[in-house]
This record gives structure tokens, C-alpha cells and sequence, in this order.
């Protein structure tokens, strides 16, 4: 999960078209902060800061839970060649 939050504060990206960014997959997170103690954020409870704070890295304040939706597995291939310039 560790690296879920992580993923998802700095805004990763995914892979490839059909593969979300991580922190699109957030249906719900508490946010503890400085100045306003725990806040509950989702697209219904507060969703302009639900949205910043997804991403924020950190600088809104410290993420204490994620609410996640699970997707199924991705099956991803990788292919490698080497391209060489002729002179």
C-alpha cells in the first residue's frame, strides 16, 4: 500500500492508453493536515480538494488512508530493439 500513496502523491503516470495513473484509481482518502485536522475527501466530499490532493505530494498534508478501486490485472508485455544510425 506504501507504495500506492506514493504513487498516487506524485502523480505517476500509467502504462500505456488503456492503464490509468494511479491516483485516478483514489475513490476516496483522510487527509490529516496542520490547520484543519482530518479531513474526509471523494468526488462527493469536497471534490476540488479531493482532486488537488491526490497529487499534491505531500504539501496539503500527510495521507492516512486511500480508498482504492480495484481493477483487474494488467498483462503487460515489453519489447526492446536497438536502432543505430547509419553515416
Amino acid at each position: 500500500m506504501l507504495c500506492t500513496v506514493l504513487c498516487m502523491q506524485v502523480g505517476a503516470h500509467g502504462t500505456g492508453a488503456g492503464i490509468p495513473p494511479v491516483d485516478e484509481m483514489v475513490v476516496s482518502m483522510k487527509l490529516v493536515t496542520p490547520a484543519m485536522g482530518t479531513l474526509e475527501l471523494s468526488a462527493d466530499k469536497q471534490p476540488e480538494l479531493f482532486s488537488l490532493a491526490k497529487v499534491a505530494m505531500g504539501s496539503l498534508g500527510v495521507v492516512a488512508e486511500a480508498t482504492l478501486q480495484c481493477v483487474p490485472a494488467h498483462r503487460l508485455v515489453e519489447r526492446t530493439w536497438v536502432a543505430t544510425r547509419q553515416v
